[in-house]
């Protein structure tokens, strides 16, 4: 017999569109790379890698330039 959580896990699997996987998130352990880099600034995935460095990764330019003060103690476009 099924519980009340199966039966809302299976309805909400059968409402996603065709060709969606369905998964439980599960815990993630903080020790490992997950391959989702985040800014440094604001934590919020990263899209845009410094120019002169390509080491460090920011969300949008204004991240960028909050945190050129603590970067550009170790940017090197030589890295």
């Amino acid at each position: 017999q099924l519980d009340q959580d199966d039966f809302n896990l299976k309805s909400y699997k059968k409402k996603l569109p065709k060709g969606w996987k369905f998964s439980i998130l599960l815990p993630v352990d903080p020790n490992k790379r997950t391959g989702v880099i985040l800014c440094p600034e604001c934590k919020k995935p990263a899209t845009q890698k410094c120019s002169r460095c390509k080491k460090v990764a920011y969300c949008n330019r204004d991240c960028q330039v909050a945190h050129w003060k603590t970067h550009k103690q170790t940017c090197n476009a030589n890295m």
